[in-house]
């Protein structure tokens, strides 16, 4: 635009020039035509003076006359050219004011561009601004999303555990539970002596009141296997009542420890040996039955790892009783037992109290899984 404007300037500064170098031709040729017009007059008094030089001076008139017809048409031909000039300049003029009055318009119209483009930026500014926290708040809750899915994932899984667990303990409840109301495995002389009303006394077999930790179950039970269906009675009278009771039913027959003929002993590790654990250090019984206790296991102890060749070391000396902690042999001075370990030894030892245990675990499992749902809950409502 601003070129346009410099080239119509180029164009009327030309015209200007034009005009001016006409008006310049056309003062000389009025100048000229008033020279002529005063030699003319100069001429006619010459004339009324010089009737002589007539014919001189009417062929110079001619063609004085001449020549100023020429300079009249070519006055008329400048002031034509200078009308059309004006014109032209007029044009120009117009054209230079709706040029300028354009520029003014499009420059205003640049102007509100200007202040248009700039409110877009604003709100192209506010919107990117806007946009980028939109996007930082997705990422957040895709990470809060993220580590809710994990937290609950984490959550199943130990939940899924819990609960294998607790199936795992209420299967090994019930089962334990019905060995002991139905009396499962004992000699048909026990089940009697169970239900017997005549024996108004129901003390507790040996295995009931033995309790050891898991680890050893096997290796205990194995050892004291052949006394394991015992009953434990406070007085020999209680023993004799019920051998009574099974001679008259002829219901078979039962052994019993009497707690009144077992002495008090002091017990005293006589083995030191990092590798072997008294056996009395892994079972747990209470204060009544412990003198009966010592008396079986004062001598017995735990092998805690296997050396090499473990079987073919020499038997203890003395009245020791080395037992291997899973359960696969025994030693002692006079020989050795052992072999295969099956999957349902070391269940028997302890069944009463393993009830208790088990009940507890399981509860304890049950509120753990009712405290792992809500939580589930909670973050999954989130």
């Amino acid at each position: 635009m601003n070129f346009e404007i410099n080239n119509d300037n180029q164009q009327l500064n030309h015209v200007l020039y034009t005009i001016k170098r006409l008006n310049e031709e056309l003062f000389h040729e009025q100048q000229q035509l008033d020279n002529f017009q005063t030699n003319l007059e100069k001429d006619k008094f010459e004339v009324e003076e010089l009737r002589g030089q007539q014919q001189t001076a009417k062929g110079k008139l001619d063609s004085y006359n001449k020549a100023s017809t020429t300079l009249q048409d070519n006055i008329y031909k400048l002031e034509k050219d200078i009308a059309v000039l004006n014109i032209q300049k007029e044009a120009l003029l117009q054209e230079s004011i709706r040029t300028v009055t354009d520029t003014e318009s499009k420059e205003a119209e640049l102007n509100q561009f200007n202040i248009t483009v700039a409110e877009l930026e604003g709100r192209v500014e506010t919107q990117q601004q806007q946009y980028e926290t939109a996007i930082q708040m997705e990422e957040e809750l895709q990470s809060q999303i993220q580590n809710h899915t994990a937290n609950i994932n984490t959550l199943k899984d130990e939940l899924n555990k819990e609960s294998r667990l607790a199936d795992a303990k209420q299967n090994e409840y019930n089962l334990t539970k019905s060995l002991i109301d139905n009396l499962e495995g004992f000699p048909d002389s026990i089940r009697f002596l169970k239900k017997n009303a005549g024996w108004k006394k129901q003390p507790p077999l040996f295995s009931d009141v033995l309790f050891c930790e898991e680890d050893y179950r096997v290796a205990i039970e194995n050892y004291l296997e052949s006394i394991m269906n015992h009953y434990v009675v406070e007085t020999q009278q209680d023993a004799v009542q019920a051998i009574n009771l099974l001679s008259d039913a002829a219901r078979g027959r039962a052994n019993f420890f009497i707690l009144d003929a077992i002495p008090s002993i002091k017990t005293s590790s006589s083995i030191n040996d990092d590798i072997l654990t008294p056996a009395l250090n892994v079972i747990t019984v209470d204060d009544k039955f412990k003198p009966l206790c010592e008396v079986l296991l004062q001598n017995v102890y735990i092998l805690q790892r296997e050396r090499d060749h473990e079987l073919e070391l020499p038997l203890p000396e003395g009245d020791i009783v080395i037992l291997q902690k899973n359960g696969k042999f025994s030693k002692n001075r006079l020989g050795l037992s052992g072999g295969s370990v099956g999957l349902f030894e070391g269940k028997r030892i302890g069944r009463a109290k393993n009830i208790e245990i088990l009940a507890k675990e399981i509860k304890a499992l049950n509120e753990n899984i009712n405290k792992l749902q809500d939580q589930i809950a909670d973050e999954s409502g989130r």
